[in-house]
């Protein structure tokens, strides 16, 4: 057994491998009926995709730089900015209020998925057995991140709008503060130079999360590896067997 396991492979492995095609032909066919079988037994999860635009604005909220690395770090902050806002108690709540029977655990383990960049498209993606329900969540989703960036925007605006005021006429800078801090928590961090807009909310696109086609070849390579290791190793020790 030992000296089988070690040997080196020989031409007449290597033969008997290649010989063996009809076998390889019937595994890959059977694999792929299995795949698309366990694909109609047990189907995955729909999928769901709603966008939103972002638009940081870097031209006119940083003008002063022209280092491409503070652009880089000034961007990723106010990109993580937001991300928190998109998995925020507060957002995820409003998904939960439109979507009965869900909750924020359920939607932060796996449910929900964001793919974002910098300045672009921003991917809300819901995931859930019934097709209707991970549009809903999505869409919900997208727009529940839509609302609070807005309102974060606007309350931003109005704190750079006292900042001048008390820049021109500093005549109650205790005032002005007090304004300040009272609308600093609800600006969530969020720069007035951010822009956002909706892209993919209403009739967003619904598929498996896994294709049919991506099942059947999973099966037929499943079938074509199990029979290789097969012929590798099941055959010559048949062979050695009949020898002895």
């Amino acid at each position: 057994m030992k000296t089988w396991l070690f040997r080196f492979p020989t031409q007449d492995d290597l033969s008997q491998v290649l010989q063996a095609w009809r076998i390889w032909l019937l595994a890959i066919v059977v694999g792929a009926l299995l795949g698309s079988m366990l694909y109609f037994i047990f189907p995955p999860a729909y999928r769901a995709q709603a966008s939103v635009v972002v638009d940081q604005n870097l031209e006119q909220a940083w003008t002063t730089t022209n280092s491409e690395r503070d652009v880089m770090t000034y961007l990723a902050r106010e990109t993580q900015k937001l991300v928190e806002v998109a998995w925020a108690d507060a957002t995820l709540q409003m998904v939960v209020d439109q979507n009965p029977g869900t909750s924020i655990a359920s939607l932060r383990t796996g449910k929900l998925q964001l793919s974002q960049t910098a300045d672009g498209a921003w991917h809300f993606w819901a995931d859930d057995a019934v097709g209707q329900n991970a549009s809903r969540l999505a869409s919900s989703w997208a727009k529940a991140f839509y609302e609070r960036s807005l309102e974060g925007i606007r309350i931003a605006n109005q704190i750079q709008v006292l900042q001048a005021a008390l820049l021109i006429n500093p005549s109650d800078p205790g005032l002005i503060k007090t304004q300040v801090d009272a609308l600093e928590p609800a600006s969530l961090g969020i720069s007035s130079y951010l822009q956002i807009s909706l892209s993919q909310s209403e009739q967003i696109p619904v598929t498996r999360k896994t294709s049919l086609a991506l099942a059947i070849l999973a099966g037929a390579a499943g079938g074509w590896t199990l029979t290789l290791l097969g012929l590798l190793f099941l055959a010559p020790k048949n062979k050695i067997r009949g020898n002895e």
